[in-house]
C-alpha cells in the first residue's frame, strides 16, 4: 500500500481571521482505514508567498514558503485504524514578531504598498495555512491544508 487513500485529516479551528499574538485553537481529526506506521502527527502554521515575474512577454509565478512553525501532536508509532476519527486538540500562538504582509511597516511600507498598485501584477501575496499531516513511512503522507487570514 502506498498510502493513497490510507485515510484523511479534518481540521477544525476556532476562527479563520487572526492577528499576531492571538491563539489559534483547533482540533485535528485523524481517520485511518487500517493500522499505519508513521513517524509522527504534526500541525504547522505556514506562510506562503506567491510572486509574479514579468520579463518581456513572459509571465511566471513562483510560490515559496516564507514561514513554517511546526508542532508535533503525537510521536512515532503504529496509528490504529480509526474510521470515526482520533481527535488531537492543538493551540498555536501566532508570533508577534512575524512578517505578515508583503511590505515592511511605517513610511517604507506605505511607499511599497502604493508602488505595488502600479506594478502590472503586484510584487507578491502571502497566504497563511494550518497544515496537518501524518508523516508516514514508505508511503504518501495523509494531510490537510486549511487557509486562514492573519492581518
Amino acid at each position: 500500500m502506498l498510502g493513497i487513500g490510507a485515510g484523511s485529516i479534518e481540521l477544525q479551528v476556532n476562527n479563520l481571521n487572526f492577528r499576531p499574538g492571538e491563539i489559534i485553537e483547533g482540533i485535528l481529526i485523524l481517520k485511518l482505514k487500517s493500522t499505519t506506521k508513521a513517524r509522527g502527527l504534526f500541525i504547522r502554521l505556514i506562510g506562503e508567498r506567491t510572486t509574479t515575474h514579468v520579463e518581456g512577454n513572459h509571465v511566471s509565478q513562483r510560490t515559496g514558503k516564507i514561514f513554517d512553525l511546526p508542532f508535533q501532536l503525537d510521536g512515532e508509532k503504529d496509528y490504529p485504524a480509526s474510521p470515526q476519527g482520533l481527535s488531537y486538540p492543538f493551540k498555536i500562538v501566532i508570533p508577534t514578531n512575524m512578517s505578515i504582509g508583503a511590505s515592511p511597516g511605517g513610511t517604507l511600507g506605505t511607499i511599497a504598498n502604493v508602488a505595488q498598485m502600479f506594478l502590472p501584477f503586484g510584487s507578491g501575496q502571502t497566504k497563511w495555512f494550518i497544515y496537518g499531516h501524518l508523516d508516514m513511512q514508505l508511503a504518501f503522507d495523509v494531510s490537510k491544508k486549511l487557509q486562514i487570514n492573519i492581518a
